[in-house]
């Protein structure tokens, strides 16, 4: 279950990823990006597939020992998927291809 500290984390995570405040790097692991904060936490923020085609997030924090301090998946808060979209925009930068494409005048060029 999800504490009000949490829903305060995965909010500032949310803002400063919308304000490039955050740099996230996608990781080895399929639709996994990780950043580090404070240079000793490390934030980890995932997206899998079940079998019926369901996606599932989740996000992980762990400490400079890589000891898992906290885990929580979209069914504990539903911003984790809002991050996660959020983090995959910024880290594959988006905005600067539709831009590339909108601004050249012609999607074919």
């Amino acid at each position: 279950m999800a504490t009000s500290k949490d829903y305060q984390l995965v909010n500032h995570l949310i803002q400063q990823t919308a304000e490039r405040q955050i740099k996230w790097e996608p990781t080895a692991t399929e639709m996994q990006f990780a950043t580090t904060l404070k240079g000793k936490y490390v934030i980890t923020v995932d997206k899998t597939f079940s079998r019926v085609s369901q996606p599932s997030y989740w996000m992980t924090m762990t400490d400079s020992s890589g000891r898992e301090m906290l885990r929580l998946t979209h069914s504990d808060m539903g911003q984790v998927s809002t991050l996660y979209d959020q983090i995959e925009r910024v880290a594959l930068n988006v905005d600067a291809a539709i831009d590339e494409i909108v601004g050249d005048g012609g999607i074919l060029s």
